[in-house]
């Protein structure tokens, strides 16, 4: 039996590997992890027969990763060590396919009692598995959506369901974000319509952003233009926020090139646009043109943003994405330049304010934009990202709370000295926690962060003068350790005092 042990206590950790170790065969611990998401690379890495895994860890605990590895479909059984005597998290253990569930500290015999029943459970599994049973479609979705836990078993079984050489065709109806199941449900009865419903086999990850539909026999053009007809229909009915990628091939075994080929022929609809069925043949027949970045259009945009004129703003970055449907472009550089202009406007909005800069860089933006399906979109993620720069730009200069404008203003007479939000909020008579909850909401940022960006402001004004010593901007700008400031000053700006101040030179 292949064990995994997931258990953020070191001591423990080793202590539990020890006593399998004394247990001898059958057992043997292939891997241990210090939090969920090791144990997630780990399982699917060694594909263990069990997983020993803590309840309570960082990062990631032991519930969340075993769901998180059922939602990918992976099998093993599992055996929930804890400290803590709670009937619920036994319960909720069991439900997601616990064995049993161990207090700690636990002896050589509790453990190796729990073992012995795992390992029955296991022989019984494997006495009475009968891959044969399973249906198709079954078969499909292991093997070609979770393949680094279908065994030869399963995938020989699968590939034995078709005939050598059997014309295929591999549709992926990919959105950008997840289907709801009304929606898949939707897109899979409208693509069946017309169709043999033997000829068609579909799956789908629940939550997930891409369906695939594996159609068996037909010849290739008949087979394209019926689904053309039911993805135009699915359209009509508003469902156009998504991308068809299609591919014909010969024999089950080019399975996983195939799905390889629809995902990156998805990308194309950043050239192609909306209403397309994309193929290899329709991107062979693209007059590719070699796309020169737009730095002028870049530069507007910066310059709206620096100046605050962010009512104008959209329409530069409309101007940008035009730009780069004027022409036909490769889809990698249509991306690599969203890309390019994202950075440029971050490190804008960092310039001008670290903390909402911050907030942003939550958001996962630049992974949004590599997933991106059509550049319209990409117009409506940065004006919300201007959004939040707006809400704080307009109410530092002129809507903000009174209470805040107030404080605003002690802050820009003593940011040279100590500030304390328990003094203003003394000062301002209210409680330091009423003030703290104005700031973030008025200006969506936090108190501290506010008074590190006045002062910063401050020291970038002195480096401006090439006489300034460092250790003198520090202190006139509310810092007493050098060290401490140049740390800071470079993660507000991405400079260090000394870059910064030999570029305004």
């Amino acid at each position: 039996m292949k064990i995994l042990i997931v258990e953020d206590e070191i001591k423990t950790l080793n202590g539990i590997e020890r006593l399998i170790e004394q247990l001898g065969e059958p057992y043997d611990v292939v891997g241990k992890g210090r939090n969920g998401l090791e144990g997630i690379e780990l399982a699917l890495r060694e594909k263990p027969d069990l997983i020993m895994t803590d309840i309570r860890m960082g990062e990631m605990d032991g519930l969340e990763m075993i769901k998180q590895l059922n939602d990918r479909r992976f099998t093993c059984k599992y055996l929930i060590l804890s400290g803590y005597a709670d009937f619920q998290y036994a319960r909720e253990a069991m439900t997601l396919g616990s064995v049993d569930y161990l207090l700690k500290p636990m002896t050589k015999d509790m453990l190796k009692e729990a073992l012995c029943k795992i390992d029955g459970i296991l022989e019984h599994e494997k006495a009475s598995i009968r891959v044969s049973s399973y249906s198709t479609q079954e078969l499909f979705e292991r093997v070609f959506l979770a393949p680094e836990i279908s065994g030869p078993v399963f995938r020989t079984e699968f590939g034995s369901r078709f005939e050598e050489g059997e014309e295929l065709h591999l549709l992926l109806v990919k959105g950008e974000n997840r289907f709801v199941d009304a929606v898949k449900k939707q897109i899979v009865e409208q693509l069946r319509q017309g169709m043999d419903p033997d000829r068609m086999i579909v799956c789908a990850q629940k939550g997930s952003q891409e369906i695939y539909v594996l159609i068996r026999g037909g010849e290739r053009a008949a087979v394209k233009g019926l689904i053309d007809r039911q993805i135009q229909r699915l359209y009509r009915d508003g469902l156009d926020d998504m991308v068809c990628s299609f591919h014909s091939f010969r024999g089950i075994e080019n399975l996983e090139d195939a799905g390889k080929r629809v995902r990156d022929n998805a990308g194309w609809s950043l050239t192609l646009g909306r209403g397309r069925i994309v193929s290899d043949e329709l991107i062979r027949g693209l007059s590719i043109q070699k796309l020169v970045y737009p730095s002028n259009l870049e530069q507007a945009i910066i310059r709206r943003i620096n100046s605050g004129e962010l009512e104008e703003v959209e329409k530069d970055i409309q101007a940008f994405v035009q730009f780069l449907s004027d022409k036909t472009y490769a889809c990698a550089d249509i991306r690599e330049a969203l890309v390019c202009l994202t950075v440029a406007v971050l490190y804008a909005i960092r310039k001008a304010s670290y903390g909402v800069y911050e907030n942003i860089s939550h958001l996962n933006l630049m992974d949004w934009i590599r997933q991106l399906l059509f550049t319209d979109h990409y117009i409506r993620i940065m004006m919300n990202v201007l959004m939040q720069y707006r809400h704080y730009h307009d109410g530092l200069h002129h809507n903000t709370h009174p209470l805040v404008q107030k404080a605003l203003r002690i802050i820009d007479l003593g940011y040279q000295g100590e500030l304390s939000l328990e003094e203003i909020a003394g000062g301002l008579n209210v409680t330091p926690e009423y003030l703290s909850t104005l700031f973030i909401r008025e200006l969506g940022i936090k108190f501290t962060t506010y008074c590190t960006q006045r002062r910063i402001e401050c020291a970038k004004h002195l480096l401006a003068d090439p006489n300034r010593k460092i250790y003198e901007v520090a202190a006139e700008s509310g810092y007493g350790d050098v060290k401490y400031f140049c740390k800071v000053f470079k993660k507000y700006t991405g400079l260090s005092p000394g870059e910064y101040q030999k570029n305004q030179s």
